[in-house]
């Protein structure tokens, strides 16, 4: 058989996953969920999350792995299959540049200079993870005082 019709002959006798494979989106769990009885327990919530392999495995280098793994499933599955973008890595590069935003007002605009990118390209990649709910905006609370103050939002 020569290189390539043993090529072909693996193509096609590989086996199917047809009813072993299902794709779950799983969400974090819950105080009431992980049994959470201790202030130490909470603790080990606040530092690892609510998803099961980072926090019963309560190592700083698990959960960094686990991070970087969810990151790069995020962007290159859900992004890739649910939007048409050209720039795949510049989004991945904002979601891992917006874990440092967290709580803080969010520029866009220092975001796009952060990216060297357009401003509408940060604005749309942004939405993107949102629509995806890997983040949340949020708006300031109550009327504004001063109309020439304009406040930000933040992640």
């Amino acid at each position: 058989m020569t290189g390539s019709a043993r090529l072909e002959y693996y193509r096609r006798g590989g086996d199917s996953l047809l009813g072993r494979y299902r794709y779950l989106r799983l969400h974090p769990l819950s105080v009431t969920e992980l049994g959470i009885t201790s202030i130490d327990d909470l603790q080990t919530l606040i530092r690892f999350g609510g998803f099961p392999e980072p926090f019963f495995a309560a190592s700083e280098r698990e959960w960094r792995l686990w991070a970087r793994e969810r990151l790069y499933l995020v962007v290159r599955d859900d992004v890739r299959d649910l939007e048409l973008v050209r720039d795949i890595s510049g989004i991945e590069m904002l979601a891992d540049s917006l874990s440092d935003r967290i709580g803080s007002p969010l520029s866009v605009n220092n975001l796009s200079q952060d990216l060297q990118v357009n401003f509408r390209t940060a604005e749309s990649w942004l939405s993107i993870l949102e629509r995806i709910y890997f983040c949340l905006r949020i708006a300031p609370f109550g009327a504004p005082k001063i109309m020439a103050v304009k406040k930000e939002q933040k992640l």
